[in-house]
């Protein structure tokens, strides 16, 4: 039974739609979200380590994201308020949609950051299949 990690893309990336989930299979195999149109997000991918935490592993060059500071190795505490493991697709889309701004809590080595990150548009770069 192949074990499966939740993949939040907070807004356009891991090849993915702004708040889209992506199912990551043990194996590497990434079943993508649709990449089209820019979406309202703040341009983050996370995914979860082998250690158990949810880390960026991508942000859209121009983003919202990139702006405020964020870091690919960023490790995931919260986002808007609501912890990384209780966050869904329907959450994260909501978020992005109606938020003015999303607190953005992350953990670099031993300080605890929060970036407060306005939503805009980004736009997702096209992922080879």
């Amino acid at each position: 039974m192949a074990t499966t990690i939740r993949v939040v893309s907070l807004v356009a990336v891991l090849a993915v739609m702004p708040l889209a989930v992506t199912t990551v299979q043990a194996q590497g195999a990434v079943a993508p979200a649709p990449q089209d149109a820019p979406h309202r997000g703040i341009g983050v991918a996370m995914q979860g380590s082998p250690s158990g935490e949810i880390e960026v592993v991508k942000i859209v060059a121009g983003s919202p994201a990139e702006k405020a500071g964020v870091k690919i190795g960023d490790k995931v505490i919260s986002v808007a308020g609501i912890s990384v493991f209780d966050f869904d697709p329907e959450t994260a889309k909501s978020v992005t949609d109606t938020a003015k701004t999303i607190d953005f809590v992350v953990m670099r080595g031993d300080q605890k950051l929060t970036f407060h990150i306005i939503p805009a548009l980004v736009a997702i770069p096209k992922t080879p299949q």
